[in-house]
């Protein structure tokens, strides 16, 4: 078969982000703040959920997922078939928490060596049935159709520090994934996460995001990650929000009322502070919800 280059674009591609940090750093609400603002108000969600339904309680915020709750077998080949089951499913991203218990979970990795080890009475033999079942799950997070997002636990060191009066404090930090050595690196962004949710980005593909850190990430690291994946600059995107502006205004002037009640709802939610201060992204959800509502009305009128 010859061999044909062609022309590398960003056509239709799909995130990789893998997010790390001890236990209490947010990284399950952040997985979630990020890809619903990048898979939009309509995009479907799925999350695989190993720590036990925690990702549950927040069933009530980031507009709705749907969850698959790992039961006691963390083994690769659940990752695998998860992942697949996914895309198969049509869901627009998949956030994978945590995906350390693929490593150090009952039917993990680890757990599959040491069983295999026993029986064999050669480890280092184990190894070479349990390396492709994790190469294969690393291959199908990468190939998936679909955002995916995996949240991983860090090994945990403690600092003590002294503040300028003398006073000594014990504190809390991640300091490497839980998983195969390595891993993070397959993927497009890697960030850790502290104990006061802040997300530092590690490494990643996506220059806009090196070397910053972010507050609470949410919308703003979505935006800048929807910038990149679509080949759109900041200043196209400002431009789309301008024209955008524009045309809302034109069409939905004589509706202020349920305009301001769309926007309130923005406000409400610390998205954004006013109307100017809407992005594109977030125009085109007020437009739909308005036109739905108008729709309602209509029918009801007749």
């Amino acid at each position: 078969m010859p061999i044909v280059f062609k022309q590398a674009t960003k056509q239709d591609s799909k995130l990789r982000l893998a997010l790390y940090g001890p236990s209490g750093s947010g990284k399950t609400f952040t997985a979630l703040a990020i890809v619903r603002h990048l898979v939009g108000e309509g995009g479907k969600i799925a999350l695989m959920d190993t720590e036990h339904g925690s990702a549950s309680k927040y069933a009530d915020l980031h507009g709705g997922f749907d969850v698959f709750e790992a039961d006691g077998d963390y083994s690769p080949q659940v990752y695998t078939e998860a992942i697949r089951a996914a895309e198969r499913a049509g869901y627009d991203a998949l956030i994978i928490d945590s995906l350390s218990h693929a490593w150090t979970g009952t039917g993990g990795a680890l757990d599959l060596v040491d069983r295999t080890a026993r029986a064999s009475g050669n480890k280092f033999t184990a190894w070479g049935g349990v390396t492709p079942l994790i190469n294969t799950m690393v291959d199908t997070i990468i190939g998936a159709k679909l955002h995916v997002i995996a949240t991983m636990r860090s090994k945990t060191e403690y600092l003590m520090e002294q503040d300028g009066k003398g006073k000594t404090s014990i504190r809390k930090v991640g300091t490497a994934p839980i998983q195969r050595e390595g891993v993070e690196y397959e993927f497009d962004i890697v960030g850790t996460m502290d104990l006061d949710n802040t997300l530092s980005i590690e490494k990643t593909r996506c220059p806009s995001l090196r070397g910053k850190t972010f507050n609470r990430p949410g919308i703003e690291v979505a935006e800048i990650i929807s910038a990149w994946l679509t080949g759109t600059s900041a200043e196209d995107n400002a431009a789309t929000a301008e024209a955008l502006r524009v045309e809302f205004m034109a069409i939905y002037d004589d509706q202020a009322a349920a305009k301001e009640t769309e926007i309130c709802l923005f406000v409400s939610r610390g998205e954004a502070g006013s109307f100017d201060a809407l992005s594109g992204d977030q125009l085109l959800r007020v437009q739909r919800q308005l036109e739905k509502r108008l729709a309602t009305a209509a029918a009801a009128a007749v």
